[in-house]
């Protein structure tokens, strides 16, 4: 579990790396995200299985691999349901560790 722990951190810098080109338009876009999330989130529960995550992350145009959710599922799946609390990981991309400041989309919660 600490192995997968220590490759999610890596997976998400990989993820701001595809939002960096839209600086402007991110708080759009993980708002986006977010809202498409809710919406494949039948349960309500904030958890999401692993295909529909690597899809919803895919309707906004952010590569998540299936190796990528598996490394999420095992480092985030504090419940054991395999599913990955989404809001955890878009709020994660709203952070920009390089410049060590949040880019204002505060999801809260």
């Amino acid at each position: 579990l600490d192995r997968q722990r220590d490759k999610l951190p890596g997976i998400l810098s990989a993820l701001r790396e595809q939002l960096r080109p839209l600086r402007s338009g991110r708080r759009g876009l993980l708002k986006r995200l977010n809202d498409l999330c809710d919406l494949s989130d039948s349960d309500r529960s904030g958890r999401l299985k692993p295909d529909d995550l690597r899809k919803t992350f895919g309707a906004v145009g952010l590569a998540l691999s299936g190796a990528d959710v598996a490394v999420a599922v095992e480092a985030l799946d504090a419940v054991g349901d395999g599913r990955v609390p989404f809001k955890v990981m878009i709020e994660e991309l709203a952070r920009d560790p390089r410049a060590d400041e949040d880019d204002g989309y505060g999801m809260g919660g």
